[in-house]
């Protein structure tokens, strides 16, 4: 399926909006939206009858609350005008409620099946600024990337295709994870709804992505091989280092350290250091054992392999037993449990 990404930033629709029940959306959706051309859209296109901006600000005679009270013509033609200005019949957007949640686990559980639920369906457009008319409202989405898919086969091909991305061409996509709390927009251009050119899809807004992901930590050391011997000894790391390269790459399970000789960095930066003597108190390295036992154990188990003691295993007020050992550049490393 054809698509593309694109940012939108504080951007705001303004829109008609009705709820309707997720299990009668595929009838009430297109009937709100034929509603909606038959009293806005019908007579400025079709018969030129030209949106009247000129408004003294009388209330016409029904509440703005009640979704079913009649529009007197004054209403009409202020919607108009607002919808005309601000191209309100270019979106269709689907919103609820429901906390921590996105339109795709949302579908999945309540479109076709749910009937006690409803959402808040918004026939809408970009607004651009003025008057917001009795009748419509100002909705604010998601501010950032959004994934926007063009659909095949003009209008009578959407829910078909609607139903593919959903179901087949999402799951096919992990990369474009949907953002929580965010709502799902369907997109429409053109004017002849019958052609099978007639242009439209939905937009999904995407999780924010970290600017940073986090990669290792690196230690500077006096002596690259002792450092190596220690920690798999000590603690069980793995490396593939053969001894010669400078840079040194240790893995625990999933977790990687990197080791790096304090003369080779100064050399490639250009610049001399000041280290720590004895304890380095700015910085540690911390591990997880089951138990309080283990704390204890594996305490006795460093010191063996040439660890150097910093404080011997202790329960914490705050229910941790924790102890505290220096690798041979004095590196503090914590060993701890919360599990008696």
């Amino acid at each position: 399926m054809k698509h593309e990404i694109i940012e939108l930033h504080d951007v705001q629709i303004i829109g008609m909006a009705k709820k309707i029940a997720f299990n009668q959306a595929k009838e009430e959706c297109p009937k709100f939206w034929g509603e909606y051309v038959e009293t806005i859209i019908k007579p400025v296109v079709f018969e030129k009858q030209a949106p009247d901006a000129l408004t003294d600000g009388r209330a016409c005679s029904h509440s703005a609350e009640s979704e079913q009270a009649p529009l007197c013509s004054r209403s009409i033609a202020a919607l108009q005008k607002a919808a005309f200005d601000n191209g309100v019949r270019e979106f269709g957007l689907c919103t609820c409620d429901i906390p921590n949640h996105n339109c795709a686990t949302c579908w999945e559980a309540n479109f076709g099946a749910c009937k006690n639920n409803t959402f808040t369906y918004v026939i809408g457009g970009i607004y651009k600024g003025g008057e917001v008319p009795e009748g419509m409202q100002l909705f604010p989405i998601h501010s950032g990337r959004w994934l926007k898919m063009h659909f095949e086969g003009g209008m009578k091909a959407f829910q078909e295709q609607y139903m593919k991305f959903h179901k087949e061409w999402l799951p096919a996509h992990p990369e474009y994870k949907w953002a929580l709390n965010s709502c799902c927009m369907e997109w429409y251009q053109g004017t002849d709804i019958e052609s099978p050119d007639y242009q439209s899809g939905v937009m999904m807004p995407l999780e924010v992505q970290p600017r940073f992901k986090f990669n290792t930590v690196g230690l500077f050391t006096n002596d690259n091989k002792a450092t190596v011997e220690f920690y798999t000894k000590a603690f069980g790391f793995t490396t593939s280092w053969d001894g010669v390269q400078p840079n040194v790459e240790m893995f625990l399970g999933n977790n990687r350290i990197i080791l790096f000789p304090r003369s080779a960095f100064e050399q490639m930066v250009s610049k001399k250091f000041q280290y720590p003597e004895g304890f380095n108190g700015t910085m540690e390295l911390s591990f997880d054992v089951p138990s309080f036992a283990d704390v204890d154990k594996e305490y006795q188990y460093a010191l063996n392999n040439g660890a150097k003691s910093v404080l011997p295993p202790t329960t914490e007020p705050w229910g941790q037993r924790t102890c505290y050992v220096a690798d041979p550049d004095g590196n503090l490393i914590e060993i701890g449990s919360f599990v008696e």
